[in-house]
């Protein structure tokens, strides 16, 4: 993946490998110690069901390792 700031992801597309729209991007959690980025916080585009657990909010919690690719969009195989 291209190196950016989490800033400059928020509101980026977020799409499963099958190319279905998931929603946008809303923040990153990264390991403060070792710099891993850990997961995505995704607010949904829509109710659909998701194999991508939940936080209170409603958001989806994306985890790093699904991340396939980031352009326009970010790509995300579901788990």
């Amino acid at each position: 993946m291209t190196n950016m700031l989490g800033t400059e992801l928020e509101g980026t597309p977020v799409v499963g490998s099958d190319g279905s729209k998931l929603g946008t991007l809303r923040s990153v959690t990264v390991d403060v110690r070792t710099g891993e980025l850990k997961q995505f916080l995704v607010t949904l585009e829509s109710e659909r069901p998701t194999s991508f657990d939940r936080n209170g909010d409603g958001h989806l919690l994306v985890p790093a390792s699904c991340a396939q690719s980031l352009s326009e969009h970010l790509i995300v195989e579901r788990e």
